[in-house]
Protein backbone atom coordinates (compact mmCIF):
# COMPACT_ATOMS: atom_id res chain seq x y z
CA UNK A 1 0.00 0.00 0.00
CA UNK A 2 3.07 2.56 1.00
CA UNK A 3 4.51 1.57 -2.39
CA UNK A 4 1.52 2.29 -4.30
CA UNK A 5 0.51 5.87 -2.67
CA UNK A 6 4.13 6.68 -3.38
CA UNK A 7 4.07 5.56 -7.25
CA UNK A 8 0.49 7.02 -7.45
CA UNK A 9 2.12 10.01 -5.89
CA UNK A 10 4.90 10.28 -8.58
CA UNK A 11 3.16 9.51 -11.50
CA UNK A 12 0.56 12.32 -10.48
CA UNK A 13 3.12 14.53 -10.65
CA UNK A 14 3.89 13.45 -13.91
CA UNK A 15 0.03 13.96 -14.70
CA UNK A 16 0.20 17.28 -13.52
CA UNK A 17 2.84 18.29 -15.52
CA UNK A 18 1.65 16.81 -18.91
CA UNK A 19 -1.57 18.51 -18.41
CA UNK A 20 -0.56 22.10 -17.37
CA UNK A 21 1.65 21.46 -20.22
CA UNK A 22 -1.27 21.08 -22.67
CA UNK A 23 -3.22 24.06 -20.98
CA UNK A 24 -0.09 26.12 -21.42
CA UNK A 25 0.17 25.15 -25.19
CA UNK A 26 -3.32 25.49 -26.21
CA UNK A 27 -3.53 28.70 -23.74
CA UNK A 28 -0.96 29.93 -25.51
CA UNK A 29 -1.69 28.81 -29.28
CA UNK A 30 -5.69 30.45 -28.66
CA UNK A 31 -5.13 33.14 -26.44
CA UNK A 32 -1.20 34.15 -27.16
CA UNK A 33 -0.29 36.56 -23.89
CA UNK A 34 -1.48 39.82 -24.41
CA UNK A 35 2.05 42.27 -23.80
CA UNK A 36 3.33 44.74 -26.13
CA UNK A 37 6.67 43.31 -27.64
CA UNK A 38 9.23 45.40 -28.22
CA UNK A 39 12.22 43.86 -29.77
CA UNK A 40 15.38 45.46 -30.89
CA UNK A 41 15.63 44.22 -34.92
CA UNK A 42 18.72 42.85 -37.17
CA UNK A 43 21.22 42.30 -33.94
CA UNK A 44 22.52 38.46 -34.16
CA UNK A 45 22.88 38.41 -30.47
CA UNK A 46 19.35 39.54 -29.49
CA UNK A 47 17.90 36.78 -31.81
CA UNK A 48 20.06 34.06 -30.40
CA UNK A 49 18.50 34.91 -26.88
CA UNK A 50 15.12 35.15 -28.01
CA UNK A 51 15.30 31.80 -29.52
CA UNK A 52 16.84 30.27 -26.42
CA UNK A 53 14.20 31.95 -23.90
CA UNK A 54 10.98 31.36 -26.64
CA UNK A 55 12.02 27.47 -26.60
CA UNK A 56 10.23 27.70 -23.35
CA UNK A 57 7.63 26.64 -24.42
CA UNK A 58 6.04 23.89 -21.90
CA UNK A 59 6.87 21.18 -24.05
CA UNK A 60 9.00 18.33 -23.43
CA UNK A 61 11.02 18.92 -26.09
CA UNK A 62 12.02 22.58 -24.43
CA UNK A 63 15.51 22.08 -23.20
CA UNK A 64 16.35 19.69 -25.76
CA UNK A 65 15.79 22.77 -28.20
CA UNK A 66 17.19 25.15 -25.62
CA UNK A 67 20.61 23.29 -24.85
CA UNK A 68 22.41 23.84 -28.56
CA UNK A 69 21.77 27.36 -28.50
CA UNK A 70 23.33 28.27 -24.88
CA UNK A 71 26.94 27.41 -26.44
CA UNK A 72 26.74 30.00 -28.82
CA UNK A 73 24.79 32.77 -26.30
CA UNK A 74 26.80 32.04 -23.10
CA UNK A 75 30.42 32.63 -22.12
CA UNK A 76 31.78 30.04 -20.36
CA UNK A 77 32.42 32.33 -17.28
CA UNK A 78 29.04 33.66 -17.30
CA UNK A 79 27.86 34.58 -14.24
CA UNK A 80 24.07 34.97 -12.73
CA UNK A 81 23.05 36.91 -10.08
CA UNK A 82 20.44 35.17 -7.79
CA UNK A 83 19.49 36.65 -4.44
CA UNK A 84 21.72 33.90 -2.67
CA UNK A 85 24.93 35.11 -4.54
CA UNK A 86 26.42 34.97 -8.27
CA UNK A 87 25.75 31.10 -9.93
CA UNK A 88 27.66 30.20 -12.52
CA UNK A 89 27.11 28.67 -16.15
CA UNK A 90 26.79 25.21 -14.84
CA UNK A 91 23.84 26.64 -11.94
CA UNK A 92 22.47 28.02 -14.64
CA UNK A 93 22.22 25.70 -17.09
CA UNK A 94 21.14 22.86 -14.25
CA UNK A 95 18.20 25.78 -13.34
CA UNK A 96 17.18 25.96 -16.91
CA UNK A 97 17.15 22.21 -17.57
CA UNK A 98 14.32 22.08 -14.54
CA UNK A 99 12.50 24.85 -15.75
CA UNK A 100 11.57 22.83 -18.59
CA UNK A 101 10.89 19.63 -16.71
CA UNK A 102 8.65 21.57 -14.81
CA UNK A 103 6.52 22.50 -18.12
CA UNK A 104 6.98 26.15 -16.99
CA UNK A 105 6.82 28.63 -19.87
CA UNK A 106 8.72 31.94 -21.13
CA UNK A 107 8.49 35.01 -23.22
CA UNK A 108 11.09 37.85 -23.92
CA UNK A 109 8.69 40.72 -24.16
CA UNK A 110 11.49 43.42 -24.37
CA UNK A 111 14.97 43.53 -25.59
CA UNK A 112 17.36 46.41 -26.10
CA UNK A 113 21.28 46.96 -26.63
CA UNK A 114 22.86 50.24 -25.34
CA UNK A 115 24.60 52.90 -27.66
CA UNK A 116 28.04 51.00 -26.84
CA UNK A 117 26.60 47.51 -27.47
CA UNK A 118 28.40 46.75 -24.25
CA UNK A 119 25.34 45.71 -22.64
CA UNK A 120 21.52 44.01 -23.27
CA UNK A 121 18.30 44.66 -21.27
CA UNK A 122 15.49 42.21 -21.23
CA UNK A 123 12.22 41.73 -19.58
CA UNK A 124 10.74 38.35 -19.69
CA UNK A 125 7.40 37.24 -19.02
CA UNK A 126 7.32 33.91 -16.72
CA UNK A 127 4.24 31.65 -16.97
CA UNK A 128 4.74 29.69 -14.14
CA UNK A 129 1.91 26.54 -13.48
CA UNK A 130 -0.07 27.96 -15.75
CA UNK A 131 0.13 31.52 -14.34
CA UNK A 132 1.25 34.48 -15.24
CA UNK A 133 4.02 36.28 -13.04
CA UNK A 134 5.30 40.30 -13.28
CA UNK A 135 7.82 40.84 -15.96
CA UNK A 136 11.11 41.05 -14.81
CA UNK A 137 13.82 43.22 -16.27
CA UNK A 138 17.55 41.89 -16.54
CA UNK A 139 20.82 43.93 -17.79
CA UNK A 140 23.66 41.64 -19.16
CA UNK A 141 26.82 42.57 -19.99
CA UNK A 142 28.27 41.12 -23.58
CA UNK A 143 31.58 40.63 -24.58
CA UNK A 144 33.32 39.56 -27.71
CA UNK A 145 34.14 36.00 -28.26
CA UNK A 146 37.72 35.94 -29.50
CA UNK A 147 37.25 32.93 -31.74
CA UNK A 148 34.56 33.66 -33.48
CA UNK A 149 34.17 37.01 -33.48
CA UNK A 150 30.59 36.65 -32.04
CA UNK A 151 28.86 38.77 -28.59
CA UNK A 152 28.25 36.53 -26.03
CA UNK A 153 26.82 37.18 -22.39
CA UNK A 154 29.09 36.94 -19.50
CA UNK A 155 27.10 38.43 -17.00
CA UNK A 156 23.26 38.37 -15.85
CA UNK A 157 21.55 40.31 -13.30
CA UNK A 158 17.99 41.78 -12.48
CA UNK A 159 17.49 45.28 -12.64
CA UNK A 160 18.07 46.77 -9.46
CA UNK A 161 14.55 47.55 -8.41
CA UNK A 162 12.85 45.79 -5.86
CA UNK A 163 9.71 44.61 -8.39
CA UNK A 164 13.10 42.31 -10.34
CA UNK A 165 14.55 41.11 -7.47
CA UNK A 166 11.95 40.06 -5.76
CA UNK A 167 10.63 38.35 -9.15
CA UNK A 168 14.03 36.32 -9.57
CA UNK A 169 13.59 35.39 -6.10
CA UNK A 170 10.11 33.93 -6.07
CA UNK A 171 10.93 32.30 -9.86
CA UNK A 172 14.23 30.58 -8.53
CA UNK A 173 12.33 29.44 -4.86
CA UNK A 174 9.53 27.85 -6.94
CA UNK A 175 12.05 26.10 -9.36
CA UNK A 176 13.66 25.00 -6.29
CA UNK A 177 10.98 23.92 -4.51
CA UNK A 178 9.64 21.76 -7.16
CA UNK A 179 13.02 19.97 -7.43
CA UNK A 180 13.06 19.53 -3.85
CA UNK A 181 9.73 17.50 -3.54
CA UNK A 182 10.72 15.79 -6.16
CA UNK A 183 13.66 14.64 -4.89
CA UNK A 184 11.74 13.62 -1.60
CA UNK A 185 9.10 11.70 -3.20
CA UNK A 186 11.75 10.26 -5.46
CA UNK A 187 13.94 9.03 -2.05
CA UNK A 188 10.80 7.82 0.02
CA UNK A 189 10.02 5.40 -2.84
CA UNK A 190 13.88 4.43 -2.87
CA UNK A 191 13.83 4.11 1.00
CA UNK A 192 10.77 1.99 1.37
CA UNK A 193 12.09 -0.20 -2.37
CA UNK A 194 15.27 -0.78 0.18
CA UNK A 195 13.23 -2.43 2.93
CA UNK A 196 12.69 -4.79 -0.19
CA UNK A 197 15.71 -5.14 -1.02
CA UNK A 198 17.76 -8.95 -1.03
CA UNK A 199 21.30 -9.41 1.02
CA UNK A 200 23.54 -12.06 0.55
CA UNK A 201 26.24 -12.89 2.37
CA UNK A 202 28.63 -15.57 0.76
CA UNK A 203 30.96 -17.22 3.46
CA UNK A 204 34.03 -19.07 1.20
CA UNK A 205 36.67 -21.37 2.43
CA UNK A 206 40.07 -20.33 0.55
CA UNK A 207 42.36 -23.18 -0.19
CA UNK A 208 45.63 -23.39 0.38
CA UNK A 209 48.03 -20.41 -0.67
CA UNK A 210 45.76 -19.22 -3.04
CA UNK A 211 44.53 -16.34 -1.49
CA UNK A 212 46.51 -13.89 -4.01
CA UNK A 213 45.01 -16.12 -6.84
CA UNK A 214 41.21 -15.66 -5.29
CA UNK A 215 42.16 -12.09 -4.85
CA UNK A 216 43.33 -11.13 -8.32
CA UNK A 217 40.38 -13.07 -9.91
CA UNK A 218 37.64 -11.17 -7.43
CA UNK A 219 39.56 -7.85 -8.73
CA UNK A 220 38.77 -8.95 -12.13
CA UNK A 221 35.38 -9.84 -11.86
CA UNK A 222 34.46 -6.57 -9.97
CA UNK A 223 36.21 -4.67 -13.07
CA UNK A 224 34.14 -6.73 -15.29
CA UNK A 225 30.94 -5.58 -13.30
CA UNK A 226 31.82 -1.87 -13.42
CA UNK A 227 32.25 -2.01 -17.43
CA UNK A 228 29.20 -4.44 -18.08
CA UNK A 229 26.51 -3.25 -15.31
CA UNK A 230 24.86 -0.04 -15.24
CA UNK A 231 21.72 0.50 -12.82
CA UNK A 232 21.44 -2.91 -12.92
CA UNK A 233 19.79 -3.03 -9.06
CA UNK A 234 23.37 -4.09 -8.00
CA UNK A 235 23.57 -1.62 -5.00
CA UNK A 236 26.82 -2.66 -2.92
CA UNK A 237 28.79 -5.73 -3.84
CA UNK A 238 32.09 -5.86 -0.95
CA UNK A 239 34.65 -8.60 -0.01
CA UNK A 240 36.00 -9.06 3.52
CA UNK A 241 39.06 -11.07 4.99
CA UNK A 242 39.56 -11.39 8.23
CA UNK A 243 42.58 -9.20 10.18
CA UNK A 244 45.41 -10.97 10.91
CA UNK A 245 46.31 -11.56 14.36
CA UNK A 246 42.85 -11.09 15.55
CA UNK A 247 41.37 -13.24 18.29
CA UNK A 248 38.33 -14.76 17.86
CA UNK A 249 35.74 -15.50 20.85
CA UNK A 250 37.31 -18.04 21.94
CA UNK A 251 40.69 -16.84 22.78
CA UNK A 252 42.22 -18.48 19.06
CA UNK A 253 43.30 -16.93 16.08
CA UNK A 254 40.94 -15.88 13.44
CA UNK A 255 40.82 -18.30 10.13
CA UNK A 256 42.56 -16.46 7.37
CA UNK A 257 41.42 -18.72 5.06
CA UNK A 258 37.66 -17.38 5.30
CA UNK A 259 36.07 -14.81 2.87
CA UNK A 260 32.37 -13.19 3.18
CA UNK A 261 31.50 -11.69 0.35
CA UNK A 262 28.56 -9.54 1.16
CA UNK A 263 25.88 -8.02 -1.41
CA UNK A 264 23.05 -5.96 -1.62
CA UNK A 265 20.44 -6.19 -4.52
CA UNK A 266 17.52 -3.59 -5.21
CA UNK A 267 14.68 -6.61 -5.04
CA UNK A 268 14.80 -10.64 -6.14
CA UNK A 269 14.92 -9.48 -9.91
CA UNK A 270 18.40 -7.77 -9.77
CA UNK A 271 20.02 -10.50 -7.59
CA UNK A 272 18.56 -13.30 -9.78
CA UNK A 273 19.98 -11.02 -12.82
CA UNK A 274 23.32 -10.82 -10.88
CA UNK A 275 23.06 -14.65 -10.39
CA UNK A 276 22.67 -15.30 -14.19
CA UNK A 277 25.71 -12.52 -15.12
CA UNK A 278 28.00 -14.61 -12.30
CA UNK A 279 27.29 -17.88 -13.59
CA UNK A 280 28.71 -16.79 -16.90
CA UNK A 281 31.96 -14.94 -15.66
CA UNK A 282 34.86 -16.27 -16.28
CA UNK A 283 36.94 -15.24 -13.54
CA UNK A 284 34.31 -15.56 -10.79
CA UNK A 285 34.17 -19.50 -12.12
CA UNK A 286 37.50 -19.66 -11.70
CA UNK A 287 37.75 -18.24 -8.30
CA UNK A 288 35.38 -20.27 -7.05
CA UNK A 289 36.54 -23.65 -8.87
CA UNK A 290 40.14 -22.80 -8.43
CA UNK A 291 40.78 -21.37 -5.33
CA UNK A 292 37.96 -21.18 -3.03
CA UNK A 293 34.94 -23.13 -1.91
CA UNK A 294 31.41 -21.76 -1.15
CA UNK A 295 30.45 -22.90 2.70
CA UNK A 296 26.97 -21.21 2.15
CA UNK A 297 24.99 -18.47 0.99
CA UNK A 298 22.68 -16.48 3.36
CA UNK A 299 20.06 -14.50 1.23
CA UNK A 300 18.31 -12.26 3.70
CA UNK A 301 14.97 -10.69 2.91
CA UNK A 302 11.76 -11.80 0.49
CA UNK A 303 13.10 -13.94 -2.35
CA UNK A 304 11.36 -14.48 -4.96
CA UNK A 305 10.47 -17.95 -6.42
CA UNK A 306 12.37 -17.29 -9.14
CA UNK A 307 15.39 -16.39 -7.25
CA UNK A 308 15.21 -19.41 -5.08
CA UNK A 309 14.73 -21.29 -8.27
CA UNK A 310 18.15 -20.29 -9.63
CA UNK A 311 19.94 -20.68 -6.30
CA UNK A 312 18.79 -24.35 -6.05
CA UNK A 313 20.97 -25.20 -9.77
CA UNK A 314 23.88 -24.13 -7.84
CA UNK A 315 26.03 -26.27 -5.73
CA UNK A 316 26.40 -24.96 -2.28
CA UNK A 317 23.84 -24.92 0.28
CA UNK A 318 21.12 -21.76 0.75
CA UNK A 319 19.84 -20.05 3.78
CA UNK A 320 16.87 -17.91 3.36
CA UNK A 321 16.24 -15.51 6.36
CA UNK A 322 13.30 -12.49 6.27
CA UNK A 323 11.78 -10.52 5.05
CA UNK A 324 12.35 -8.41 8.20
CA UNK A 325 9.73 -7.52 10.65
CA UNK A 326 11.40 -5.77 13.31
CA UNK A 327 14.65 -3.00 12.27
CA UNK A 328 14.92 0.71 11.33
CA UNK A 329 16.18 1.81 8.28
CA UNK A 330 17.61 5.92 8.71
CA UNK A 331 16.55 8.28 6.12
CA UNK A 332 19.82 10.29 5.84
CA UNK A 333 21.76 6.51 5.36
CA UNK A 334 23.97 5.14 2.82
CA UNK A 335 24.46 1.83 1.59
Amino acid sequence: LVRSLLRATSQQNNKDIKKRRQGIATNMTTNPIEVQVNIQQDDPLIDRYISFIDSFDGSPEAFDRAEPIMGKLFHPKFQFHADDGIKNLRWYTDFARSFAEQGHCAKVVHARRTCDAATMEVSILNVIDGIDMDLIWYRASVVIDPTSGESMLIDFAPMSTTADVDGLSELVRHVAEWNEKERLDSHALYMYDRSDGIYFVCKHLLRPNRRESFEDHARRVISDMRASQGDDGTLSFQMYFPNEGVEGVDGTCTDQSTCHLIEHYQNSAAAAAHIRSMQKNRYRNRAIHDCADIICLEVYGAASAELKQLLSEEEYSVVYFGPSRIGLTRAGSKD
